[in-house]
């Protein structure tokens, strides 16, 4: 597309309304445009692009083991880990 092209299409529009060619030629400009500005979607699986896993051992689809404790400061912490916390009670909606 040419912008000399397409600006005489615009001034042009503002004339009178756009003939079917100049129609055609703006939205091929504008598609173009969207096409551009669009980010192609990458599909690609870590196995096709690194040439062999971290940890070849976890790649089998085995279960974790589920005897091992997780990391401390990981998950909830129970009331009773709040001892200074003041205790609000809320009136139910019911």
């Amino acid at each position: 597309m040419n912008l000399d092209e397409l600006d005489r299409v615009l001034d042009g529009a503002r004339q009178a309304p756009l003939s079917e060619a100049d129609c055609d030629k703006l939205k091929g400009a504008l598609h173009a445009l969207a096409e551009m500005l669009v980010r192609s979607r990458n599909t690609e699986k870590t196995s096709t692009v690194m040439d062999e896993p971290e940890n070849p051992e976890a790649g089998d689809g085995a279960q974790p083991d589920a005897n091992v404790s997780p990391r401390p400061g990981h998950g909830r912490e129970g009331a009773e880990a709040f001892g200074g916390a003041r205790i609000t009670v809320l009136a139910s909606c019911v």
